[in-house]
């Protein structure tokens, strides 16, 4: 290759960046939304990317501060303006304003949250396992049970509250979450709806009644035999003896 060919190759490379260059210029901001798809992005400066869409963010403005790292100030798809680090916007790991984590973006939003039929039950359940000045703590969170990261960690994809949704369905009438397990905390695997009854008799305080045919509570067995629960409880508490003797060998 003679002197004039190279000469004339880099004049046609020098020419064709310059117009790259120039029409990254003049882009609207949606073509240029549509070319941060196209790869190339990564090769822009930070200045060259106002008007650029990653994930549900678009660059509205830089901020570049001596001695700081590169903020962008950013519109998210759900309407919230913010200010994100510039460096993990353009490489994708910031990809919304926190709305991509909660879940709670179009029909999800907050307010169709706390509207929800389900969401009572929800704070409920955190609160007392959670919040130990919640008045009931002490015979939840205070005893060890605890809510599983599906149903309370705000740092998954979704807000916790829908994954709950997800997993129990829709709550009969009358009726009231209950764990099957009452040693075991909040799961889908240890979680049901239950009537007011039958979760009165899975409380873990609930005194059972031991029979052959299979086991009782205290109410429903003095019920059924006309006997005095709270005689049946001091028996057991003086003689030192269990529930299921001092009901049934008296």
């Amino acid at each position: 290759m003679n002197n004039c060919e190279s000469s004339s190759k880099l004049r046609q490379s020098s020419e064709n960046l310059e117009e790259h260059q120039e029409a990254m210029q003049n882009q609207k901001p949606q073509e240029k939304m549509e070319s941060s798809e196209a790869g190339h992005v990564r090769l822009l400066k930070y200045s060259e990317l106002i008007g650029f869409k990653f994930g549900r963010l678009t660059v509205n403005e830089l901020f570049d501060m001596a001695g700081k790292r590169k903020q962008f100030q950013c519109t998210c798809d759900c309407g919230k303006v913010v200010v994100k680090d510039a460096v993990s916007v353009k490489f994708g790991n910031v990809k919304s304003c926190g709305c991509l984590h909660t879940g709670e973006t179009s029909t999800r939003t907050v307010n169709a949250r706390k509207r929800h039929p389900l969401y009572q039950t929800w704070t409920s359940m955190i609160k007392r396992c959670c919040n130990p000045k919640t008045k009931c703590y002490k015979h939840y969170g205070g005893r060890g049970i605890s809510v599983c990261d599906r149903w309370s960690n705000y740092d998954n994809e979704q807000h916790p509250f829908w994954a709950f949704v997800e997993d129990m369905g829709e709550k009969p009438r009358g009726f009231s979450i209950d764990r099957i397990d009452n040693e075991k905390g909040y799961s889908p695997e240890n979680c049901r709806w239950v009537s007011h009854r039958d979760q009165m008799q899975n409380l873990h305080y609930t005194l059972w009644v031991n029979l052959p045919t299979g086991r009782v509570s205290l109410s429903d067995y003095c019920k059924a035999n006309n006997k005095n629960k709270s005689t049946i409880k001091e028996r057991a508490r003086r003689k030192g003896i269990s529930i299921t003797d001092a009901a049934t060998l008296y």
